[in-house]
């Protein structure tokens, strides 16, 4: 009788915690999709409880990056920098740290870093990537007009051909002056 009582009260404690535990797949899925159509402050709520460590929960990574990318859609652009670098200090072996990086870069060139946002693409491995970076560097480095930076950065990055155009571009309108 008290075996029988005992492992129906051990059943019915694991019937409940079972329910009680997070479906992080549904979480997830609800959070991408509110992503998706661009309700980017609702997507950040919903990916915010994703983006603490569990060992069930195996989305983790990517819904910090997608936290990531909702706080720079609403324009939380220290939000998203402190989300990225997070998730490069905590994962730094995620398949997608490229990705990372190249928003991560992105943010800091936007606030004028431009030495460490050319750092970290330069720590993008991903060659598919490539065009992706020129892109990145020709918008943040045509912005620039200060020809001592764009001389610092050059003998930083002397290999670099967009760098030696935008510095060569400066000189030739700084001859003309």
């Amino acid at each position: 009788m008290v075996k029988t009582t005992l492992v129906s009260l051990i059943f019915v404690l694991s019937i409940n915690l079972a329910t009680a535990q997070v479906d992080y797949n549904k979480q997830y899925f609800n959070a991408k999709m509110l992503f998706r159509e661009g309700k980017y402050n609702l997507a950040m709520e919903s990916f915010k409880p994703l983006t603490q460590y569990n060992q069930n929960n195996v989305f983790t990574e990517y819904a910090s990056f997608y936290y990531a990318l909702s706080a720079y859609n609403l324009n939380f652009k220290a939000v998203a920098k402190d989300a990225f670098t997070q998730l490069k200090t905590l994962h730094p072996t995620w398949e997608k740290m490229d990705e990372v990086n190249l928003w991560l870069a992105k943010i800091q060139l936007e606030n004028k870093e431009y030495f460490v946002g050319l750092k970290t693409i330069a720590s993008i491995t991903d060659k598919k990537s490539q065009k992706d970076v020129d892109h990145l560097k020709q918008t943040s480095l045509r912005e620039l007009t200060d020809l001592e930076t764009l001389k610092r950065i050059h003998t930083e990055y002397p290999k670099d051909e967009i760098v030696a155009t935008y510095l060569a571009t400066a000189l030739s309108k700084n001859m003309g002056n």
